[in-house]
């Protein structure tokens, strides 16, 4: 028997305008969405071909490893997953994964947070935090973030 791609109720929560725990434990108990293995909070298992049609993106099923890898954590599918929120104007979602990502050390997401702050884009406008995010990325070794900063000193 094939395992189904799963992803967490946090994942769902974070890939659809439906972003409540509650609504996705209400849509279980409905049967309108399958559960694989135990309840475990934000961490339970859904199957992710019942939670894509929800989604606030359309998603093809070459992404499924993508959105599997985000959902345990992976930093740059995070980022991946970020960028295309961004792209597809949802900067809101995007800017979640984002900082889901920068925080387990993704430069790429660091210097798209820092664009994001700086615009206040999906998140509060702040000179201050997007120029935080654009140094760590830059000490990190993102191309991008350290010719932006360059940029930032000569002006």
């Amino acid at each position: 028997m094939t395992e189904l791609p799963t992803i967490t109720i946090e994942t769902a929560m974070a890939i659809t305008d439906r972003r409540s725990k509650r609504t996705w434990m209400r849509r279980l108990e409905e049967g309108a969405v399958r559960q694989v293995g135990p309840d475990a909070g934000l961490q339970t298992r859904l199957v992710l071909q019942d939670v894509l049609p929800a989604a606030a993106i359309a998603f093809t099923s070459d992404m499924e490893p993508l959105l599997m890898q985000a959902s345990m954590g992976h930093a740059e599918a995070q980022a991946e997953l970020g960028q295309m929120f961004c792209l597809a104007d949802r900067n809101d979602l995007g800017a979640y994964w984002l900082q889901q990502a920068a925080e387990r050390g993704s430069a790429d997401a660091m210097q798209w947070l820092a664009v994001l702050s700086a615009r206040g884009v999906g998140i509060a406008k702040d000179d201050g935090e997007s120029l935080r995010w654009l140094r760590r990325a830059a000490q990190l070794g993102h191309a991008i973030a350290r010719e932006q900063l360059g940029g930032l000193r000569a002006a």
